[in-house]
């Protein structure tokens, strides 16, 4: 079998990373971590009731300092993450968000807890994520938000759709859970 540049290794081609340092494990950590998970476990106060619990705090407070962020808030997933940004914006009752037609369902199920109701507009079939000129056609006098979604490694056009947020002015809840 002859190899090539264009041959993948596994099917008999050269090692990207030949005489190069391994590649490091991920995610990084050490035993302080193993520490702090087993002290926060003992401690019975594992999640937050009362809000916030000294564990959510201090993850708070890391992150605040990490992102130079004026405030941090820990939830136990994406949907609920969601919701906080939305509530956090005063999207509620009767309010209209624009999401796009190809999303995980805790998408909609977030806008709907927080009571507005999700539009959904078509996505771009290059990239599955919103198309920009859905969103234009989507927006009513109700609308308050557009949640853009990046999949899977592709990214929504976020420059248009930032732009048509300033025009109409509406809040983006910019969801990159789905984008890895």
């Amino acid at each position: 079998m002859t190899t090539s540049t264009s041959t993948l290794a596994l099917f008999g081609g050269p090692a990207v990373r030949a005489n190069k340092p391994p590649i490091p494990e991920w995610p990084v950590h050490d035993e302080s971590d193993a520490q702090i998970v087993a002290e926060a476990v003992r401690s019975g106060r594992w999640g937050g009731f009362p809000e916030p619990g000294p564990y959510a705090s201090r993850l708070a407070d890391e992150m605040k300092r990490i992102h130079t962020a004026k405030h941090a808030v820990c939830v136990a997933n994406g949907t609920l993450t969601l919701m906080v940004a939305l509530q956090a914006l005063g999207v509620g009752w009767g309010d209209e968000v624009i999401l796009p037609g190809y999303t995980f369902a805790a998408t909609g199920w977030a806008v709907l807890a927080v009571g507005a109701i999700p539009v959904f507009a078509d996505i771009d079939p290059q990239t599955y994520c919103i198309n920009p000129a859905a969103i234009e056609a989507a927006i009513t006098p109700r609308t308050k938000a557009i949640i853009p979604v990046h999949v899977g490694c592709t990214l929504a056009d976020m420059d248009a759709i930032n732009a048509i947020a300033h025009r109409h002015p509406l809040f983006v809840v910019e969801d990159a859970a789905h984008g890895r």
